[in-house]
């Protein structure tokens, strides 16, 4: 059954490779130059061969096409989306200390997106490394009290740690500092989640 599934991700790879090829041929002819349009479009396709890979579990692969997607350099959402796969794939085969190096990536390649947030807590806390991620960004908030991304990732791994007194801290400064941001209504959400989840105490006369 693997392999006829694997045949079939082979078979969606060539045709997205025939396709890239007849694009550029159509354009040669009309004498347009094909030099961006093929960087994009085998970043384009090695991405969604890593995609095809990554659904039946073959993590490996996936991260092959990935990587190789990434040295084609496509565009800044398209690499934050790969940093990100490739970051989940790492965490599946058990390599949290690339699942961190490329989940970083993600947030720097777009630091309004909280999914990679979430994702980067959770391979600090797959990878044993929660702890000292938390001391660096409680150092670095009390150095640059402004760095609104350090204060949400503070707070995802503190809510990541069950810290939620704190987590929430972080949160509400994060807010205050960016109230308009992307980020802002996660945060809100988090805390939102927070409130609803505390003990209301014993209410017992």
């Amino acid at each position: 059954m693997k392999s006829c599934i694997r045949i079939s991700q082979l078979v969606r790879c060539l045709g997205l490779s025939l396709s890239v090829l007849l694009s550029c041929l159509i354009l040669r002819a009309n004498g347009i130059s094909t030099d961006m349009f093929e960087m994009d479009d085998n970043a384009i396709s090695h991405f969604h061969t890593g995609q095809s890979w990554m659904e039946v579990g073959d993590y490996s692969a996936a991260i092959q096409e990935w990587e190789i997607a990434i040295r084609l350099k496509p565009t800044a959402a398209m690499s934050g989306v790969i940093y990100n796969n490739l970051g989940l794939a790492y965490l599946k085969i058990g390599q949290p200390g690339n699942a961190i190096k490329y989940l970083q990536k993600a947030v720097s390649t777009n630091p309004n997106y909280s999914l990679y947030y979430e994702n980067l807590a959770k391979a600090y806390r797959q990878g044993g490394k929660c702890e000292t991620a938390i001391n660096q960004l409680q150092r670095l908030t009390q150095s640059n009290p402004n760095n609104v991304q350090s204060w949400y990732l503070l707070g995802s791994l503190l809510q990541a740690q069950g810290r939620e007194a704190e987590s929430r801290t972080a949160f509400e400064t994060f807010v205050k500092l960016a109230p308009r941001s992307e980020l802002a209504d996660a945060a809100r959400v988090n805390l939102e989640a927070m409130k609803v989840a505390k003990p209301m105490g014993n209410t017992l006369q």
